[in-house]
């Protein structure tokens, strides 16, 4: 995937994640590397309403790629790589002393089996179909 640096969408608007989600604590900084606010549009908790909004020409966004790949509407848009390269770790913790049950392990071996999807996807850098 072609990396790009964010000063060249310094003139764009963009749509993002609203400004309480954890997410931004990753976006808001780049911005500021960049040397510049973002013009935003619109702030929402749907991912899949950025990428449509983006999909139907109104304006840009930034989002993980794990969010990006999965949205119907990704196909026509333009993906780029921040030249800056942040990135958003998930984890799964709980106590040492905890027993973890059937279902809890069943849940910890899915998360890892989408996390090793998602990395190979990220290798080829293509879009989920």
């Amino acid at each position: 995937m072609t990396t790009i640096d964010l000063k060249l969408f310094e003139d764009d608007k963009f749509s993002l994640i609203f400004a309480s989600s954890t997410m931004r604590k990753v976006i808001d900084p780049v911005f500021r590397e960049a040397g510049y606010q973002p013009h935003i549009l619109i702030e929402t908790a749907m991912n899949h309403a950025l990428v449509q909004l983006v999909h139907n020409g109104f304006c840009c966004t930034i989002l993980p790629q794990s969010r990006a790949f999965v949205s119907p509407f990704s196909s026509g848009c333009a993906w780029f790589c921040l030249s800056s390269r942040p990135n958003w770790n998930v984890y799964v913790a709980y106590r040492k002393d905890m027993h973890l049950n059937e279902a809890h392990r069943y849940f910890i071996h899915l998360a890892r089996q989408y996390g090793h999807m998602l990395e190979e996807h990220f290798r080829t850098m293509e879009p989920f179909t």
